[in-house]
């Protein structure tokens, strides 16, 4: 999936040497949404981890982050997904689903390189796990993260989450985020 912004007709602009459409001052870019291929698994791991100890060292130290091996087998169930956003083959950011009961998905790993935060591709990233967790007949998404962890809570809560719990976890708090899920009657 292209991430959807809406294509000016005023012309391209190359003298930034990057031939990105610009329209009255605006930059659009075109960033893809795939489900990970394998291939993908070193650019993942890099993106994850260097955030994780930039931005979140305390808390990456306390947890194992396993399905950082392998991301497309340990997401790879019939009701998992990870998605990353490329852009220039580059992965710039990703998202995971994985199955927490069969009525309930967990939101997993909303990372976004630090350039590209801020345009609206954390938010295009979210939808599209929410569009699959609304397909696969989720009720509900939860999201764990910490206090430390602000834009990706803040980005849930813009979505619609709601906290329903913050448990102590050693020496941070960890909040926890849900959305329920409307799907039509029958």
């Amino acid at each position: 999936m292209v991430v959807p912004h809406p294509i000016p007709q005023r012309g391209i602009d190359l003298s930034r040497g990057r031939g990105e459409i610009v329209a009255e001052g605006l930059i659009y870019f075109m960033v893809l949404i795939r489900k990970i291929c394998p291939r993908d698994t070193p650019q993942v791991k890099q993106l994850i981890r260097g955030i994780l100890d930039k931005e979140f060292a305390s808390e990456h130290q306390a947890y194992a982050s396993p399905d950082l091996d392998d991301p497309a087998r340990y997401y790879g169930g019939q009701k998992d997904i990870f998605l990353v956003a490329e852009k220039d083959g580059a992965i710039i950011g990703t998202v995971a689903i994985k199955e927490d009961a069969p009525d309930t998905a967990l939101l997993r790993r909303i990372f976004l390189n630090k350039e590209f935060r801020g345009q609206g591709y954390g938010e295009k990233l979210l939808q599209k796990a929410l569009a699959f967790c609304f397909e696969q007949q989720y009720q509900n998404v939860t999201f764990r993260g910490t206090a430390t962890m602000q834009a990706a809570l803040q980005l849930c809560l813009k979505e619609g989450f709601k906290e329903t719990d913050v448990a102590e976890m050693n020496a941070f708090k960890m909040h926890v985020l849900t959305k329920r899920l409307k799907h039509p009657a029958l």
